[in-house]
């Protein structure tokens, strides 16, 4: 998707600080493509949080924007809403991943 490798990083390194290791890392990751081709059920959630992945030219945003968008998003949903969007953003698999840098520390994001 064209995502910088510090951005990667630092996406797997906050999945590491909540519990998240390796291979279920990779597996989040690579289901957050949901974004790109969204389904009917990822494309609700994208509008419950009113996130567009691309910019005022129709370039894809940086990742690190895009999972900012989402945590801004989220700020005002209940933690059980916020599970079921995550859910419906990532899929169930990886949704615990989505929750990890939504809910990782604003300190840790930066």
């Amino acid at each position: 998707m064209g995502f910088s490798i510090q951005d990667t990083a630092l996406a797997v390194g906050l999945m590491a600080n909540q519990g998240i290791k390796a291979s279920e890392a990779g597996t989040s990751l690579r289901s957050m493509t949901r974004l790109v081709k969204p389904t009917k059920e990822s494309g609700r959630a994208m509008d419950i949080l009113g996130l567009s992945i691309t910019d005022s030219n129709g370039k894809m945003k940086p990742f690190r924007d895009i999972i900012a968008d989402i945590r801004e998003g989220m700020k005002k949903l209940t933690p059980e809403s916020k599970a079921a969007v995550a859910g419906m953003l990532a899929g169930q698999e990886a949704m615990s991943g989505l929750l990890a840098l939504v809910n990782s520390s604003d300190g840790d994001f930066d």
